[in-house]
């Protein structure tokens, strides 16, 4: 597996990846997004210095995005991930979100965290095994940490 910054030749894989209606099930902010909205978006991301962006690959194939944001108040970065549906089952988000948190960390050493619904046991499970800890809970979803 291997990984690469995002480019904004990536945002119609991204505005895929996101439209699943599994991965809008499971985000944190599961509400549509129209295609123009997606857009704006994405490149205004990409141009966003506190955030990082990165397109995972197993063998010549996109796998999926993951996602660091940084919070100037809380600091640190919040961590997500979204695979491609084909890619899902296939025990590869472990490793995809492990590269992406080691090639983060090479140029920021910062606390991080990842929101995952209840109902998540996916994600939950993918983050416990990068050692992400629980560290809080609300009536929506899970708050893991992991300092670095």
């Amino acid at each position: 597996m291997i990984l690469r910054k995002a480019s904004i030749k990536d945002k119609d894989d991204v505005w895929s990846w996101y439209s699943d209606p599994l991965s809008r099930k499971m985000s944190i902010h599961d509400d549509c997004v129209d295609y123009k909205s997606h857009i704006s978006w994405f490149q205004n991301s990409l141009e966003d210095s506190d955030k990082t962006m990165y397109i995972g690959y197993e063998d010549e194939y996109k796998i999926g995005l993951s996602r660091f944001d940084f919070n100037k108040k809380n600091k640190c970065a919040y961590v997500s991930i979204t695979l491609d549906k084909n890619f899902r089952g296939k025990n590869l988000s472990k490793k995809f979100l492990q590269l992406s948190i080691d090639k983060f960390l090479e140029n920021s050493k910062t606390t991080l965290k990842a929101k995952i619904k209840y109902d998540n046991l996916p994600s939950i499970s993918c983050f416990k095994s990068c050692n992400f800890q629980l560290s809080e809970t609300n009536d929506k979803f899970y708050t893991f940490i992991k300092n670095t």
